[in-house]
């Protein structure tokens, strides 16, 4: 069969992430999970994106962020 085939995936990517900043403990549990979240997540995501734009893959993105509710 010859005929290419075209088709569309989606990844969601989301996560509930508590407020970061913590006056009492500087290396806070959510502090952690914040550095964890960018260094495993964002990162490696961004670094996936550039190489799509280096080999000239059009891709979409919708990115949803919400803010933290303070403790």
């Amino acid at each position: 069969m010859n005929e290419a085939v075209h088709g569309y995936i989606g990844f969601l990517l989301h996560a509930h992430l508590p407020y970061v900043r913590q006056e009492i403990d500087s290396a806070s549990l959510e502090e952690r999970w914040f550095y964890e979240a960018v260094t495993e997540s964002y990162l490696p995501l961004m670094e996936m994106m550039d190489r799509l734009l280096k080999e000239q893959i059009p891709y979409h993105l919708t990115l949803s962020v919400s803010p933290p509710c303070s403790p």
